[in-house]
């Protein structure tokens, strides 16, 4: 054993709780502690998730040489470090797991396989669970799978999750879990035209109250659930998001993207926009104008400027900054 990973061991049990049960229950419980415990702590690459073939292939190049050392200092992972991490803890912690590979995806991904003492298994993908724990929800791939991939194991259910997470101290009842703030948001506005709707959601501090240094992955993932749990009688015609980024360059010199989310909603031909604060960690509303300004100096709206969320806001900022530049229709100049 290394240095640091004697030195995250330490940490790991100092926050610990001391288990009680049977061996295969005490396995469970701290097998989700450290599942939590990485989750709250590490991110996932978005250089890697939004970059594009030639990218990535470069970042998993990278990250089957890094050593565990590195695995454990570094903020940002992909699923193939995550994984092997999670597995080297509880290795230590002696309890049996390994990584598997699934067939479901096309860039191979990679989570954990639990062998528990009494023989039975589960299967645990804390890469996609990232979204949920670093904005305080009900964990969603922990032992929740009997089939992933070529890998089949056990199921735990709803009961048997929300009593782990109990015991490890991520929660004190249900009304902690984020997704008892998101139902309770619905009830309220989800007949609200989307503008409105939309305001409230940026606005609500309960559903905002998520992790400081959460992950722009994790991020992302979180709003555009939640859109899409709160709205569902929209599309995305009334309430859109896509990613923005700027193109910034590291100590190293090496060219790198700085991302952002942008959330608009249309209502009676009228775009309202907002973007994410990278520094104020919030959302915060934003100009037809201001986006146009952005982009002309080097801000770049969208992933791919193609993409159906960019080209309906564009269409709106076009005719917005015609509008204060040109005549209106009776030959007056408006500015």
């Amino acid at each position: 054993m290394t240095k640091r990973e004697r030195e995250l061991i330490e940490k790991i049990k100092q926050e610990m709780p001391e288990f009680t049960g049977t061996r295969v229950e005490i396995e469970k419980k701290i097998a989700m502690f450290i599942y939590l415990y990485l989750g709250k702590r590490k991110v996932f690459d978005e250089q890697y998730f939004l970059g594009n073939r030639k990218e990535k292939d470069k970042i998993i190049k990278y990250n089957k040489k890094i050593k565990l050392d590195e695995i454990i200092e570094k903020r940002r992972v992909v699923c193939y470090t995550l994984s092997r991490l999670y597995k080297r803890l509880l290795d230590i912690f002696k309890i049996d797991a390994y990584n598997i590979k699934t067939s479901d995806e096309k860039d191979n991904h990679i989570c954990n396989k639990i062998n528990l003492s009494d023989g039975t298994s589960l299967i645990v993908d804390l890469q996609r669970d990232l979204p949920n724990i670093q904005t305080h929800s009900k964990t969603k791939y922990f032992g929740t799978e009997k089939e992933y991939g070529q890998e089949t194991s056990e199921c735990l259910n709803d009961e048997e999750i929300y009593n782990l997470e109990l015991e490890c101290g991520y929660i004190k009842d249900e009304q902690e879990y984020m997704d008892k703030r998101i139902d309770e948001l619905k009830e309220k506005i989800q007949d609200l035209p989307p503008d409105e709707l939309l305001q409230r959601v940026i606005e609500d501090q309960e559903i905002n109250n998520y992790q400081k240094d959460i992950g722009y992955i994790e991020l992302f993932s979180y709003y555009s659930a939640l859109l899409n749990i709160i709205n569902p009688i929209y599309n995305k015609k009334d309430i859109n998001y896509f990613n923005c980024f700027v193109k910034k360059t590291d100590e190293k010199g090496k060219e790198y993207k700085e991302y952002t989310m942008c959330i608009y909603s249309i209502y009676k031909n009228e775009a309202k926009a907002y973007l994410y604060s990278n520094k104020d960690k919030k959302f915060m509303p934003t100009s037809l104008e201001k986006l146009d300004e952005l982009e002309k100096n080097g801000f770049y709206l969208g992933s791919n400027p193609d993409e159906n969320g960019v080209r309906l806001l564009r269409k709106y900022i076009t005719e917005k900054t015609y509008n204060i530049k040109y005549k209106n229709r009776n030959g007056e100049k408006i500015c």
